[in-house]
């Protein structure tokens, strides 16, 4: 690397004695050509024009060497030699040549240096612009940076991804011209409070990107001037979307498991009671017969307590705490079945399509766990059509290879048969979706439904490892899916 070094400053020097002996030279020439009587007492005027080319292009050296070789040659063929010098006009003409040449290489290399000094100046300032906008534009979180009037005069790649644009279509607009109104007038209200106290803010903001709300932290901050005056603001946002959702998943599984455990204790200690008040009831009816006066109100307290017990099974279903006989099930099998009950189910007005995959994967279930689940979807269904409808009943096979959001986590990568019941029913609003599992809660009228059949598919389903997905807009039906594993059994 030294070695190079100095081959590379010889070639250089080599290169300006080059450069000032050529100049002077044709200088030299140029002189020759010109008249004296032309000149007059002007001898080195063409040397001026060596030295002018030589500092010009090859700096300090070049010009030098031009000042000198010039001096040399105009005063010995145009001041009369080295003794020319005693005449006091050829000292005046030579001194006046070397001082304004000297002076010319000095103006010409200080220029030169300035001009490097800008160039390297610009080079490393885009350097470090570049480093810097690297450096944002592989951030995760969003940057940005406004003047006092709100156009921005900076952002990175995250923060135009959100607003939609590409940074240098962003750069000079304002939020007005980018957002929604209200967006925008509530993120200029924090802006010009940063500028006004000069102190950072956090705030949480929602934005549609990509046509999905998304869900930002952001801290905006003042930038100063040399008088401690608030001149711009930037900003750092955070994407907390995910976390939000999965803050959201955790809570409604905590609150189902809460719901779940007090369900599934109180119907199990209530079962037993009603196992005491079904077998004392029927051991009344054997005791007094069907002739005597108290049987049929034996009857009834036993059918009653047939009809609890069903609703207990519900929320033992719910809690997860059902017994279970699980074996290999074929859901186009299990709905092929049920084709016969389900349509008295539904009533005459209401059609059944059915779209079954051919060659469906098992699934490990209990039949008649999964049976409850078609029919409490199907009852569901049913009872979302006011009059005439169509209830459609769907199988197909499915891998996932990105997981996606559920009712209680995210179905995640894998194989699965997936059961579908859809209506073209009223719908259920979006601010009802999140309870409509919950036991008891139900949006039918008083009277219709007991609030367990929602709840009793979600622990069905979730008890045989799968995942709900409920799909619905008001005025167009619902859809409500059902992910079940696919038995490790190959079918």
């Amino acid at each position: 690397m030294i070695r190079e070094t100095k081959k590379q400053d010889q070639n250089a020097f080599l290169w300006h004695v080059l450069l000032g002996v050529a100049c002077t030279f044709l200088a030299f020439l140029l002189r020759l050509a010109v008249d004296d009587e032309l000149l007059g007492r002007r001898p080195y005027i063409t040397f001026y024009l060596s030295v002018i080319v030589s500092a010009r292009f090859g700096g300090a050296w070049s010009g030098m060497i031009a000042t000198i070789f010039g001096g040399m040659i105009g005063l010995h063929f145009f001041s009369g030699g080295p003794s020319g010098l005693t005449d006091p006009l050829a000292k005046f003409d030579y001194g006046v040549y070397v001082l304004i040449s000297l002076i010319i290489t000095l103006a010409y290399e200080t220029l030169r240096r300035e001009k490097a000094a800008a160039r390297h100046t610009a080079e490393e300032l885009q350097l470090s612009q570049s480093r810097l906008q690297t450096l944002l534009d592989n951030s995760p979180t969003g940057i940005y940076l406004k003047d006092a009037d709100g156009k921005y005069l900076l952002l990175n790649r995250e923060y135009a991804r959100t607003l939609g644009q590409p940074p240098d279509k962003v750069v000079g607009k304002t939020d007005a011209e980018l957002l929604p109104p209200d967006l925008a007038e509530r993120l200029r209200r924090n802006d010009l409070a940063v500028l006004m106290t000069g102190a950072p803010i956090n705030i949480e903001k929602t934005m549609v990107v990509n046509g999905e709300n998304r869900y930002f932290i952001s801290t905006k901050f003042p930038l100063l001037d040399s008088k401690g005056w608030p001149v711009a603001v930037g900003s750092m946002s955070i994407d907390i979307t995910d976390r939000k959702r999965l803050e959201e998943q955790l809570l409604h599984s905590q609150k189902m498991e809460s719901i779940g455990r007090l369900a599934g204790g109180i119907a199990h200690d209530f079962n037993n009671l009603l196992t005491a008040i079904i077998g004392y009831a029927e051991l009344g009816e054997m005791r007094v017969g069907d002739e005597h006066p108290v049987s049929g109100d034996l009857r009834q307290i036993r059918s009653a307590g047939e009809r609890a017990a069903i609703l207990t099974a519900q929320l033992l279903a719910f809690a997860r705490k059902h017994v279970q006989e699980v074996q290999e099930v074929n859901l186009n099998t299990l709905a092929s079945h049920m084709q016969t009950m389900l349509k008295p189910l539904v009533g005459e007005l209401i059609t059944i399509d059915t779209q079954l995959a051919p060659d469906l994967w098992n699934v490990k279930g209990d039949p008649n766990q999964l049976e409850q689940v078609l029919m409490n979807l199907m009852v569901n269904a049913r009872d979302a059509i006011h009059g005439n409808g169509n209830v459609k009943i769907t199988t197909q096979n499915v891998v996932v290879e990105r997981p996606f959001k559920a009712v209680d986590g995210d179905v995640e990568r894998g194989e699965y048969a997936l059961l579908s019941v859809s209506d073209d029913g009223e719908g259920i609003p979006a601010n009802r979706l999140d309870n409509i599992f919950e036991p008891f809660y139900t949006t039918k009228a008083e009277g219709k439904g007991t609030g367990l059949g929602l709840a009793t598919v979600y622990g069905i389903v979730l008890q045989h490892n799968g995942q709900l997905v409920v799909e619905s807009e008001v005025g167009s039906g619902t859809t409500f899916k059902v992910y079940l594993p696919r038995s490790a059994e190959k079918s």
